[in-house]
């Protein structure tokens, strides 16, 4: 089941009231996504959805309703397609918050790295979308927009001292 907002504040609360410093991520640099993602994914994630909404009778979400094959000869160009193609079920819909949400929790991701790298010993990463569903060009399962105003918290929890 997804996250819900009032599941977010309770661990935020929780983690404050034990102590922990909660820190703002910091941005990251956008090009660490190419060494995961193909190019191709990432603009169908960032801006697949404004192609969606402009067919006639669109939901408000990118849901696919057909798969084609994954080893066709050529990229396809119609977001429909395109559509199947990056999304393996119907589990991962795309909306208009899906990049920015994908991107926080990337940035938290990162930053939880670099604390940890830096010799933090315990740190936490409160975010939404988790990315374990993230294939190279592919999403399938949980993506942020089922996840209410959950789908971007952004904020890391490191133990303060």
């Amino acid at each position: 089941m997804c996250s819900k907002s009032e599941r977010v504040d309770l661990l935020l609360s929780a983690a404050t009231a034990a102590g922990y410093e909660i820190l703002e991520a910091n941005q990251t640099d956008a090009s660490i996504l190419t060494c995961v993602h193909t190019a191709r994914y990432l603009d169908f994630l960032e801006n697949g959805i404004y192609e969606w909404l402009a067919l006639p009778h669109a939901g408000p979400e990118i849901v696919p309703n057909t798969h084609p094959n994954r080893f066709a000869s050529h990229y396809a160009s119609h977001i429909v397609a395109r559509a199947g193609f990056h999304q393996a079920d119907t589990a991962c819909p795309v909306g208009r918050g899906t990049w920015a949400a994908a991107r926080s929790s990337v940035d938290i991701a990162l930053n939880v790295g670099d604390l940890v790298a830096r010799g933090e010993r315990r740190a936490y990463g409160l975010c939404r979308p988790p990315g374990h569903h993230a294939c190279t060009e592919m999403a399938w399962g949980l993506l942020p927009q089922q996840c209410g105003s959950a789908g971007r918290v952004p904020a890391d929890i490191r133990r303060g001292t």
